[in-house]
């Protein structure tokens, strides 16, 4: 009675079994090409 059954997520995609790391990067945020903090204060 797992009423999660089809709704699953990162942990039981990649934690409970293995799956490889476009399946993984496919949860997080796309990288913004944004600066580094360092050059951001410098400019202040």
């Amino acid at each position: 009675n797992n009423r999660r059954a089809h709704h699953r997520g990162i942990v039981d995609e990649c934690c409970f079994q293995s799956c490889d790391f476009r399946r993984l990067e496919m949860y997080c945020a796309p990288a913004k090409p944004a600066k580094s903090a360092r050059s951001v204060r410098a400019q202040r």
